[in-house]
């Protein structure tokens, strides 16, 4: 079974999804998804919208997927509890802490795993299942190999995919960006994104939008996307207006249901919103300039003049469910009207006929009434007379008699089903230090300083010639953040490298899958998101030896969090990971030696450097915490070197060692200020 899925930050987006033929629609709620500043809905909005949705067999979708701190998640229960009550069809999730706690609140509660979650490879998903989640919003970077890969795997599991199929590209793998708030504060993992990629920023050769990426569309493909085993097509859009939900939702619709989008649809769904176009080409991995793009004056204009043809297109409801109708009509008794949809069924009694005087009422004229079923979701499969002869049956009774059944209908069909509801506390973690030791990670050895004295173990990309590197420390092998369709390859690393380490580095849940299965010790680095104790102790539970926690938690929550806790101490924080490389919007990668710049509209500069297909952009000034370890409570400090040498790593090696204060530019990043 297959779904359109539409996106609905309004009633009239529900209206016009609903009418344009979605199966599920998604929305968000107060300040707990990832469009906070979206319209998003209250309890009595959400009530009506969920009881409309119901009646027209259509899903509905819970977005509760941002990161939350410790205080926020009993709130988050609550919410999702009454949501539940009110008819909410599943949760769509990105904290592992809240996944957790909901798990335990509402345990029969679908979870979906948001694409935040960064499943970008069907490693991932077994530890999903284990995790409780029923379905996995796959990331928009993943190619038809490597998606076919994840369904196959998916339907072994019983896990169902679902692929975003039009909409806006994050430049940053599957939207885990860190750019927005380390820059101005607004964080995307926290709902408040100011879209930094759409911004000025200038590579060598480039337009000055290198980080601006055209919006998605793999609409033609719904059925080759059906084939391969995705269950639910997913339209991007919740800030967006009603008229572009509806384009969207009836081209889905067309092409899944036909094989095809009429002319006039793909021409109104280019025309309402589009960034110079569209792009297939991380499915079609064919990637470079031709994906780039962004919002101009004519695309502007064209949105402007297809509005008003749009509206067309959900003027009326869509009459989707088939019903069948019975009229029992006996003498001396009152009217009888059956009503079944296929599931459920109602009857209800109307006015009693009158003995025909002149000419008795016949089944064409009474069929002729009972089938006018314009302005509601229904039509009509058949209808069954079964009549005395010689009554009276006025048109008036017929229609009071229809509006009554298809009422009681509407109630039966918008029943919500009921939900197993529990209490959610969560047990105060043990906290406990026995001091911070440093930890220092290098992008390649040439960086490695002489003498680590100081330093307690070593973090190298898992690359690396292990065998070769001899210290009188632990050494840590850090697998790549974006893994796609290098399963095989980091295997193989991983096995080489198993000998001579203490164990792996991973940043997401397809990472830990792969040292779970070549047997290799796992601790966690800062993009596991986690924000709160319950994310912490899930790592945990998965068999981290020790967690990095997020660079975005506020100092205060770090020191609560539970023991065998690092923190990113210093270093040129990671701000994103991306597939398509800033550089292909310029002069490429002819004369990329390994480390490149891109500069902001404000001129700060900002490193770049490829591994494993993928390309990391780093802050364009280190994080400086070594002179405030102690105020952390953490068991790891992490240096994390990038564009360092030598000289430069020994010299920082010597700060952190003597908590020395930074000096030239650095930031303290988020720990001690409130982001939104």
């Amino acid at each position: 079974m297959t779904e359109i899925l539409s996106p609905c930050g309004s009633f009239d987006s529900i209206t016009a999804a609903v009418r344009c033929g979605a199966d599920a629609v998604y929305l968000g709620f107060g300040d707990f998804n990832a469009r906070r500043n979206a319209k998003n809905f209250t309890f009595e909005e959400f009530k009506d919208a969920a009881s409309y949705c119901r009646k027209n067999d259509v899903k509905v979708y819970i977005t509760l997927n941002t990161l939350l701190s410790e205080s926020e998640i009993q709130d988050a229960i609550e919410v999702s509890k009454t949501l539940a009550s009110l008819g909410a069809d599943a949760f769509i999730v990105q904290d592992l802490g809240l996944a957790k706690a909901l798990k335990t609140a509402l345990p029969d509660m679908p979870l979906h795993a948001s694409t935040q979650m960064v499943i970008h490879s069907y490693k991932g998903l077994e530890t999903l299942k284990e995790l409780g989640f029923c379905r996995v919003v796959a990331a928009r970077e993943m190619d038809k190999k490597s998606l076919k890969k994840l369904c196959d795997k998916a339907k072994e599991l019983g896990i169902e995919v679902e692929v975003f199929v039009h909409g806006a590209l994050c430049m940053c793998l599957s939207g885990a960006c860190l750019m927005s708030s380390q820059i101005g504060g607004r964080s995307g993992n926290r709902g408040m994104c100011a879209q930094p990629c759409r911004l000025p920023f200038k590579v060598d050769g480039g337009n000055g939008y290198d980080l601006s990426l055209k919006d998605l569309s793999l609409i033609s493909k719904l059925s080759e996307l059906a084939e391969m085993g995705v269950t639910s097509f997913k339209i991007e859009g919740r800030m967006k207006r009603p008229e572009y939900v509806a384009a969207a939702t009836a081209a889905a619709r067309h092409s899944l249901d036909n094989g095809f989008v009429p002319q006039n649809i793909q021409q109104m769904l280019t025309s309402v919103f589009s960034r110079s176009g569209f792009t297939d080409g991380y499915y079609e991995n064919r990637l470079g300039k031709d994906m780039f793009g962004r919002r101009s004056e004519e695309n502007i204009e064209d949105s402007a003049a297809v509005i008003k043809s749009i509206h067309e297109l959900y003027r009326v409801e869509r009459q989707k469910i088939g019903i069948e109708m019975k009229l029992v009509a006996k003498e001396n008794k009152s009217l009888q009207l059956t009503v079944c949809d296929g599931k459920n069924t109602v009857t209800i009694e109307g006015k009693e006929p009158e003995t025909a005087k002149v000419k008795a009422t016949d089944e064409e004229f009474i069929k002729s009434k009972l089938e006018k079923l314009g302005g509601t979701c229904y039509y009509a499969k058949s209808i069954v007379c079964d009549i005395d002869d010689q009554l009276a049956i006025g048109g008036g009774a017929l229609g009071e008699i229809r509006r009554n059944a298809l009422l009681l209908l509407d109630a039966k069909r918008s029943e919500i089903p009921k939900r197993e509801f529990f209490e959610y506390s969560h047990k105060k973690a043990d906290v406990g230090s026995s001091g911070c030791e440093y930890i220092a990670r290098f992008r390649t050895l040439s960086q490695i300083p002489d003498d680590l004295g100081g330093i307690s173990a070593v973090i190298l990309p898992v690359e690396n010639d292990f065998s070769k590197v001899d210290y009188s420390i632990p050494v840590y092998a850090e697998l790549p953040r974006a893994i796609l369709a290098s399963e095989e390859k980091i295997t193989e690393y991983l096995n080489l490298a198993k000998p001579y380490i203490k164990g792996a580095v991973c940043s997401n849940l397809c990472a830990i899958e792969l040292c779970k299965k070549a047997g290799v010790p796992f601790v966690t680095d800062i993009f596991m998101n986690i924000y709160n104790s319950e994310a912490a102790e899930v790592v945990k539970g998965l068999g981290a030896k020790w967690y990095s926690v997020s660079a975005e938690a506020a100092q205060s929550s770090i020191k609560n969090m539970p023991k065998d806790k690092a923190f990113f101490a210093y270093g040129y924080l990671p701000l994103m990971v991306t597939r398509n490389c800033p550089n292909k919007n310029g002069k490429g990668c002819s004369e990329c030696d390994g480390i490149s710049y891109g500069t902001d509209r404000l001129g700060n500069t900002f490193a770049i450097s490829c591994r494993n297909g993928f390309s990391e952009i780093f802050n364009s000034v280190p994080h400086y915490l070594l002179d405030r370890v102690d105020e952390f409570g953490c068991d790891k400090a992490i240096l994390h070197f990038t564009i360092e040498n030598k000289a430069e790593a020994e010299k920082i090696i010597a700060m952190a060692i003597g908590k020395s204060a930074p000096d030239g530019k650095y930031t303290r990043g988020l720990y001690y200020r409130t982001i939104l």
